[in-house]
C-alpha cells in the first residue's frame, strides 16, 4: 500500500513540477521576436528590414503566427531599388504540448512589392548621356506567399529564442502561370509580454466580458497599404461588422468603397461580403473558420479591365467565395482578428445597353488584420 501511495506522489508532483515549469517560462504569455540574422545580412546588400515575428499562444500547443515586414533599399549593385511592405499570418503546432520545443508552421502571407530599375549607359556621366528617359522600368504587384516550416523554440523566464527552416511558393497578381518556389531560414531572439496563464486551469481561461456583442473594425493595414498605392487613402472604406447569434456563431458584413483612384484607374468600387463565423471553442473567440461570399461593382478604366479578364467594358461585377480559419480576442472595449483565406473570384463585365461578357474564374488569397470597437 505504502508502494502506491509513494508512486502516487511521485507522479502528482512530476505533474506539479511540468505545470509550474511552463508557467514559470511563460509559454503562455504573448512573444515579440526580432530577426538580427535577417537584418545583418541584409544590410550587406544595402538593403534594410524592418522584420518580426509575433507569437501568440493559444494553448500550449498551438499559436497565431503574425509576420509584418518592411523592406527597402538597392539590390544589384545599386541598379534595382525595391521596396515591400505587407505581413504573412500563420498558426504554429506544438507536438509536445508544452508551449516550446519542436514544432511546425503553416502560413500565407500578402505583400506590395515595388521594384524600379535604373538602366544606364555605360558611359553615363549625367542625365545628357541617356538620350531618352533615365528612370528605367517601375514595377508594381502584390505578392502572395503559402509556406511550411519546421523548427524549434526555446523560452526563458525574459527571453525567447527560435530557429526554423520553411520551403514554399509565391505568385504575383494572383497569376497561377507565374508561381515560383520559395525557401525561408529564421533566427528569432524575442520577449515575452504579460502574465502566465495556468494551462489546465479552464475557468482561466473563461471570458470575463460579454462576447454576444456586436463589433465593428477597421483594416489598418490594409489601409495602409492602399497609401501607398494609390496615394489617396482616404478614399478607402473598408470594415467588417460581427454580429453575434450566440457565442458559437456569427453574422459576418464586410462593406468597402474606393473611389478615384488614379494611379488604378478605378472610378468607383463598391459591394460587401456577406458570411458566417463559427468559434471552434464556443465561447465567442478564440479560433475560427469562416466562410462568406460577395459581389462588387467596379466602375474602372477599360485597358486595365482588358488586361484582367478581356472584358471590353467600364463597367465590372466581381463575385467571390471565401473560406477563412482565423483568431479573435476581445476585451472590455476593443476587439481585434487576424485570419487568413483562401477562395475563387470571376468577374463580369457588362454595359447599360444589355451586353455583358463573363471571365474565367481565378484563385483569391486573401489576409485580414482588424481592430475594433464592441457595442
Amino acid at each position: 500500500m505504502r508502494i502506491y501511495i509513494c508512486l502516487a506522489l511521485l507522479i502528482i508532483s512530476s505533474y506539479a513540477n511540468e505545470l509550474e515549469e511552463a508557467i514559470e517560462h511563460n509559454n503562455t504569455r504573448v512573444s515579440v521576436y526580432l530577426h538580427p540574422a535577417s537584418f545583418l545580412f541584409l544590410k550587406l546588400f544595402d538593403i534594410t528590414t524592418i522584420y518580426s515575428t509575433v507569437e501568440i499562444p493559444f494553448s500550449l500547443s498551438n499559436s497565431l503566427i503574425i509576420k509584418p515586414s518592411l523592406l527597402y533599399g538597392n539590390e544589384i549593385a545599386q541598379e534595382r531599388h525595391a521596396f515591400r511592405l505587407g505581413s504573412d499570418i500563420g498558426f504554429r503546432h506544438y507536438p509536445t504540448g508544452k508551449g516550446e520545443g519542436l514544432y511546425l508552421q503553416g502560413q500565407m502571407g500578402i505583400f506590395y512589392y515595388r521594384s524600379k530599375y535604373n538602366i544606364l549607359p555605360s558611359n553615363y556621366f549625367s542625365d545628357s548621356d541617356c538620350d531618352g528617359d533615365c528612370s528605367g522600368s517601375d514595377t508594381k504587384f502584390v505578392w502572395l506567399d503559402a509556406m511550411a516550416y519546421i523548427g524549434y523554440s526555446k523560452k526563458f523566464s525574459n527571453v525567447s529564442v527560435f530557429t526554423d527552416i520553411g520551403v514554399g511558393a509565391f505568385m504575383k497578381n494572383t497569376e497561377i502561370s507565374y508561381i515560383t518556389g520559395l525557401y525561408d531560414f529564421n533566427i528569432g531572439i524575442g520577449i515575452p509580454f504579460g502574465a502566465g496563464k495556468p494551462v489546465n486551469t479552464q475557468e482561466e481561461w473563461e471570458p470575463k466580458q460579454d462576447n454576444t456583442r456586436l463589433s465593428v473594425y477597421l483594416h489598418p493595414l490594409l489601409f495602409s497599404l492602399c497609401a501607398l498605392e494609390t496615394g489617396n487613402s482616404a478614399l478607402l472604406l473598408y470594415s467588417t461588422i460581427e454580429i453575434p447569434f450566440d457565442l458559437e456563431r456569427s453574422l459576418i458584413v464586410k462593406p468597402s468603397f474606393v473611389s478615384s483612384v488614379e494611379k488604378l484607374e478605378i472610378q468607383l468600387k463598391v459591394g460587401s461580403d456577406i458570411g458566417v463565423r463559427t468559434y471552434y471553442n464556443k465561447k465567442g473567440e478564440g479560433l475560427y473558420w469562416q466562410m462568406q461570399t460577395g459581389a462588387f461593382y467596379f466602375n474602372i478604366d477599360k485597358s486595365i479591365a482588358g488586361g484582367v479578364a478581356d472584358i471590353r467594358s467600364n463597367n465590372i461585377i466581381w463575385l467571390d467565395a471565401m473560406a477563412y480559419i482565423g483568431y479573435s480576442k476581445k476585451f472590455s472595449n476593443v476587439s481585434v482578428f487576424a485570419d487568413i483565406g483562401i477562395g475563387f473570384g470571376h468577374l463580369l463585365g457588362f454595359e447599360f445597353d444589355g451586353y455583358s461578357q463573363y471571365s474565367d474564374f481565378f484563385p483569391v488569397i486573401d489576409a485580414n488584420f482588424g481592430i475594433g470597437i464592441p457595442f
